[in-house]
């Protein structure tokens, strides 16, 4: 990964945005070593509501090599569970914000075909946890308000670790 190196040690950082529209989870990965640096939950009680959003994600520098990368919506066709105008909404939420940490550069996005593929999601984040250190484990339950809402936490976690070993420059 491109970046700012200081004594050997990358400062570049990958933080990723699982997009909702009321909840949005995130995570920020080390660029070097790809360990999870801090993750968490942002919300507003008003849906699409990016001003109380965005104070709530880290910031990062796409001028010293970060990258954002945002979770991409798609519709799944015969999935009566899809509703397309609530998708729109997240896509929404998920650029904005990914643009707004971003700049001046330009975020990533990728679809859950491209960073999870076609797992059920309950098997795809045992995955994600059982990969990770109990250290990194412990950051995820500690950032997590509540249970209900720790998979938003953990799809973040998922795509930044995704990012960092499927997309090195």
């Amino acid at each position: 990964m491109d970046g700012t190196w200081v004594g050997g040690v990358s400062l570049a950082r990958i933080l990723a945005i699982d997009p909702g529209v009321r909840v949005v989870g995130w995570a920020v990965v080390d660029g070097g070593d790809g360990v999870l640096v801090s993750c968490g939950i942002a919300m507003c009680k008003r849906p699409v509501d990016l001003a109380m959003l965005i104070t709530q994600l880290p910031s990062v520098s796409t001028e010293l090599g970060d990258t954002v990368i945002c979770e991409k919506m798609t519709i799944r066709k015969n999935d009566s569970r899809c509703v397309p105008s609530v998708l729109l909404d997240v896509q929404l939420v998920g650029a904005a914000l990914a643009a707004m940490r971003a700049y001046p550069g330009v975020p990533e996005f990728a679809t859950p075909m491209e960073w999870k593929g076609a797992v059920p999601k309950n098997i795809h984040q045992a995955r994600i946890l059982d990969n990770l250190s109990e250290t990194e484990r412990a950051m995820i339950d500690f950032s997590s308000p509540r249970e209900s809402i720790k998979h938003n936490i953990i799809d973040a976690v998922g795509i930044a670790k995704w990012r960092y070993e499927n997309g090195q420059d």
